[in-house]
């Protein structure tokens, strides 16, 4: 308990001193609550095969899913924010609802996001029809959704197409290392 309070109290006292090492004045609020959401979101649900993504990826089982739903949710309602950054919010915020187990969501989420053009949107519904998760078995529509995903920017769903019908040769091959 002691060292807590030692750490909090060092901590305000050190981030007056890093704003202003960074230049930056320092208003009083913790340095998390000035972290736009729309940045946040990218930090907490980036995901790899997205070109579109603006952060190191995250892999599905590292998402923090509550605050990425929180931080999508306030970044996909900005005002002002440009149309891809909304898909990619979106995208990312069904990649939260889909690893709070919320599939429904997370599948009308990812539609809403591939019907305004994200190509990782249109790969994990691929990946989804693929493998049968949470949709029927549908190798048909998973390749065309790979294919539109490679047609909007994502090598992946090229990459992923031959994996469907058994090619061994097919580094997508590998069980859903891509998944959401």
């Amino acid at each position: 308990m002691i060292r807590r309070a030692v750490a909090v109290a060092l901590l305000a006292f050190a981030a007056p001193a890093a704003w202003a090492a960074a230049g930056a004045p320092f208003d009083g609020r913790p340095l998390v609550a000035s972290i736009d959401p729309g940045a946040l979101c990218d930090r907490l649900a980036a995901y790899a095969p997205d070109p579109e993504a603006t952060a190191p990826p995250v892999p599905g089982a590292y998402v923090s899913a509550p605050r990425a739903r929180e931080a999508c949710t306030d970044a996909a309602t900005l005002s002002g924010a440009s149309a891809s950054d909304r898909r990619r919010w979106l995208f990312q915020l069904a990649r939260a609802h889909y690893r709070l187990g919320e599939f429904d969501t997370a599948y009308a989420l990812l539609e809403r996001s591939a019907e305004a053009g994200s190509p990782g949107a249109w790969f994990v519904l691929g990946r989804l029809f693929q493998h049968g998760d949470g949709v029927r078995v549908d190798h048909t529509v998973a390749l065309l959704h790979y294919l539109e995903a490679w047609r909007r920017g994502a090598p992946a769903g090229l990459v992923a197409a031959p994996a469907i019908y058994g090619d061994p040769d097919s580094p997508a091959d590998a069980p859903a290392r891509h998944r959401a």
